[in-house]
């Protein structure tokens, strides 16, 4: 018979049990990138498991464990920020002790609202706030994408010129697919009616598919209408279905330790 092809030898005959899977998922002593191809997987990279007749279920053998690692890390948005913000080098304060408190749950558990919204002054925390979010939700295997709005609109924008290497449905894409969506600092200019109408798009639909998004604004209420327009504002802030926590950073700028102004 034909050898099979490294690939297809993966697939097949590597398949495993259910313990075994499990067992793989955390530590292979000799499955590294070291070797020219791995002994696990045979350079297939993936490991089945059957689950019913002729279906079987695939995971990714540990010699690509690192290289996924930082994958998810730089599609995630967060690793092009330095140093990394987390709650570990986070000081709270007693302004930012419940914005501290709520944002660790909103990572760490599956909280009843979906929705968070962080509203405080210039330098209270809330971007740092957003990436521990982000940085806890990686450990956790949950893949979150990390955007500022300002910078996501002008990509967004630049997709529709002709010689954009991405389309705007490529762009886009990310921000539905997120399994946590965190925007940063929406509010930082004000919006144009296209931008607001992608903003609301992009809010409304993890509104109402209950997907869950932590946001950053320094504006009030009536600001945040003027800005971003009455429909995305009444989503951020609605403190009335359950689907959202508002909570504040207060106003106390750590960068210049003084009273910032919203």
């Amino acid at each position: 018979m034909q050898k099979l092809s490294s690939h297809f030898a993966g697939l097949v005959k590597n398949r495993i049990s259910e313990g075994e899977w499990e067992r793989h998922a955390r530590q292979c002593e000799n499955c590294r990138p070291v070797d020219p191809e791995c002994p696990r997987c045979h350079g297939a990279k993936f490991l089945s498991r059957k689950v019913k007749v002729g279906v079987f279920d695939y995971i990714a053998c540990d010699c690509q464990t690192e290289s996924l690692r930082r994958a998810r890390e730089i599609y995630s948005g967060l690793a092009a920020i330095m140093p990394s913000q987390t709650f570990g080098n986070f000081i709270p304060t007693p302004e930012t002790q419940a914005a501290y408190q709520t944002a660790r749950e909103f990572a760490e558990t599956q909280t009843d609202y979906h929705i968070l919204t962080l509203h405080g002054g210039v330098g209270t925390g809330k971007t740092h706030l957003l990436q521990a979010i982000g940085w806890m939700s990686l450990e956790q295997g949950r893949q979150p994408k990390f955007v500022s709005v300002a910078r996501y609109l002008d990509k967004l924008r630049d997709s529709f010129n002709d010689d954009s290497p991405v389309t705007f449905a490529e762009v886009y894409a990310p921000l539905e697919s997120a399994v946590i969506l965190l925007l940063d600092d929406i509010g930082a200019e004000r919006l144009t009616n296209w931008g607001q109408e992608q903003l609301y798009k992009i809010v409304n639909y993890r509104y109402q598919e209950r997907l869950a998004m932590a946001v950053s604004m320094n504006l009030n209420e009536k600001q945040a209408v003027d800005i971003y327009g009455e429909r995305t504002a009444s989503r951020l802030l609605d403190t009335d279905s359950g689907r959202v926590r508002v909570v504040s950073t207060g106003d106390w700028d750590y960068r210049r330790g003084l009273k910032g102004r919203r």
